[in-house]
């Protein structure tokens, strides 16, 4: 009788440990497919995130390029020239990667226009005789058209991707 106990035991014992081993196999399969799962879903929450980002900064960069575009139809003010914006540039400067290198280009491009310009119109607006005499000169309205120029290539090769 103490024979079919500890044989029994034994037994029972010998399942308790498969059982724990196999419950112990199945758990850390689940928590590993649990684990890849969640990390697969935040990644690919972090690629969407970055690709709205890119494509706000993107969209207000192009805006800005549009609105300096058409500052410069008429830069001439009553009391001095009109000033280009470059903030969202600013912004996405290091932060945007664009469809083809030559993208970037074109927008560096456009840009140091767009501050070349904004350094002349600072010489230009220190008081009322320079911006006379400056006015007399194309030398402005030059800068104004070669910025314009950049910033119309750089639209388009935006608007191209």
């Amino acid at each position: 009788m103490q024979e079919g106990f500890v044989e029994a035991l034994l037994i029972g014992f010998v399942g308790a440990l498969v059982g724990g081993i196999l419950a112990y196999v199945a758990a850390m399969r689940a928590a590993r497919f649990t684990m890849e799962k969640t990390a697969f879903l935040d990644r690919q929450r972090r690629e969407e995130e970055r690709a709205e980002i890119h494509r706000r900064l993107t969209a207000q960069l192009l805006a800005e390029i549009k609105d300096n575009i058409r500052v410069l139809e008429r830069p001439k003010l009553e009391f001095g020239f009109a000033v280009l914006v470059h903030d969202i540039w600013d912004t996405a400067k290091g932060q945007v990667s664009f469809a083809t290198p030559e993208i970037g280009e074109s927008v560096r491009q456009a840009y140091t226009q767009v501050y070349w310009y904004n350094a002349v119109v600072a010489a230009a607006t220190v008081d009322l005789a320079a911006v006379r005499w400056i006015s007399s000169m194309p030398l402005v309205e030059n800068r104004g058209k070669e910025a314009r120029a950049a910033l119309e290539r750089a639209a388009h090769a935006i608007e191209q991707t």
